[in-house]
């Protein structure tokens, strides 16, 4: 299905993205998850996985988490293990069939494993950490498209998931029009002063002739 806004936020980086959030008072960072592989490129809507601790009887069967099957090609895995690092969640297996499928990738408030494999397919993913030892016994799937939270930031099921190598933010579905237009507008801002400071203009002079305290609202000419 074709979506008018991923090529629009392909365009923009997270710091202007996330600078159109704060002005709109939405917190959309999801702090201390980074980039475990070269692809820093990372768009698409979100399908979201909540993971839970098992119970002592789940703990004995140690099933894996089945929903990969789920996953529309474009999609943003967003795994919510609220922020375990003691067990992983994600590996080989999931990343050989995120690939075949075509997922955008996958964002981990928890831990992978086999970053080997991932770094070799170029797979999108960032994490909280890396850790070898399997989430089997030790994190239950709960529910999957489902509203999840990572960290103080709530996200639902089609939300827009932007990633670079500054990290990865969600943008709230239905505030997506509106951040695009604030974002597109820092980022000229932010382009015309730097085109004033090679044209030896001051920086003081420059933030104040373009507004860059609410480059926002109006960008300067």
């Amino acid at each position: 299905m074709t979506d008018q806004w991923m090529e629009e936020l392909r365009d923009l980086d997270t710091a202007s993205i996330s600078d159109a959030l704060d002005s709109l008072g939405v917190n959309g960072g999801l702090e201390g998850l980074v980039p475990r592989s070269a692809n820093v490129d990372l768009c698409g809507r979100a399908f979201t996985v909540e993971f839970g601790l098992p119970s002592e009887e789940e703990t004995k069967v140690a099933t894996a988490a089945d929903y990969i099957d789920e996953v529309s090609a474009g999609e943003v895995v967003i795994l919510a293990n609220n922020g375990r690092t003691d067990c992983t969640i994600w590996g080989g297996i999931l990343t050989t069939m995120a690939t075949i499928k075509g997922v955008a990738g996958t964002v981990i408030d928890g831990a992978c494993r086999d970053v080997e494999e991932i770094q070799e397919k170029n797979y999108a993913m960032y994490t909280k950490s890396v850790y070898m030892k399997t989430g089997k016994g030790r994190a239950k799937k709960r529910n999957h498209q489902v509203p999840v939270r990572v960290n103080d930031v709530v996200i639902q099921p089609g939300d827009y998931v932007r990633g670079d190598a500054n990290g990865v933010l969600v943008i709230p579905q239905d505030m997506i029009e509106e951040t695009v237009r604030r974002a597109k507008a820092i980022r000229d801002t932010e382009a015309n002063i730097v085109e004033a400071l090679h044209n030896g203009v001051r920086l003081e002079d420059a933030r104040v002739q373009f507004k860059y305290n609410r480059p926002w609202e109006k960008v300067g000419v």
